[in-house]
């Protein structure tokens, strides 16, 4: 879990926990702002779309250091995440998708993109509520298809077999801006884990 290297560091009531998973309901679920009530019901409620600043205490030894930056996001009804897979999230709702295979279209041009870093088991009944990672070193799935060796320091682009997943094939409309490898040496094929750095990404420019 990408989670365990970092301690937050962000001005807020209470200690946050990158590892948490909540159900709608819950204590700490996002509250629903209107015009006459615009504030949270409760003061330490964690926000959608809230971003929280974090770093990591042993920066030398870990496979995720430095300073990142996680958001809290919405998980639908009846979908699973898995860490390390690449999600993008609806900005008005805040519920997340998993990046597709296929983003060669204007469709999701500029879509920001986040890393999982905590499993979610779906729930048929209930939105659920957790952090995804939008800035700094972390762990990221990639394709294990094909010749899929990654050199260290390049750019990544989003797979074209499984989705959620990076590649280092360079594809003008795959372009992850904000994104690249972290890994000190290559990576070979058949390992489904880089490291990479990442700068609140998106998907790149479609036709």
């Amino acid at each position: 879990m990408a989670t365990t290297a970092y301690t937050p560091n962000t001005w807020k009531l209470g200690s946050v926990d990158l590892s948490q998973v909540i159900t709608a309901g819950a204590l700490g679920a996002p509250y629903t702002s209107s015009t006459s009530s615009p504030l949270p019901s409760v003061p330490v409620e964690t926000m959608l779309g809230e971003i929280v600043g974090a770093y990591s205490p042993n920066p030398t030894t870990s496979t995720e250091n430095g300073w990142a930056e996680f958001i809290w996001l919405a998980v639908p009804t009846s979908t699973a995440i898995t860490s390390k897979l690449l999600y993008r999230w609806n900005a008005a709702t805040f519920q997340i998708v998993v990046v597709p295979t296929s983003v060669a279209s204007s469709a999701l041009s500029g879509c920001p993109i986040a890393v999982a870093v905590n499993d979610v088991t779906s729930n048929a009944t209930s939105v659920q509520y957790t952090w995804f990672q939008v800035t700094g070193r972390c762990q990221v799935l990639k394709s294990i298809s094909g010749t899929q060796n990654l050199q260290p320091d390049k750019p990544l682009y989003v797979s074209g077999v499984t989705a959620g997943r990076v590649r280092g094939t360079a594809s003008i409309f795959r372009t992850i801006i904000g994104m690249r490898s972290a890994n000190l040496a290559t990576v070979a094929t058949a390992t489904s884990t880089v490291a990479a750095y990442i700068s609140r990404p998106s998907i790149g420019p479609g036709v």
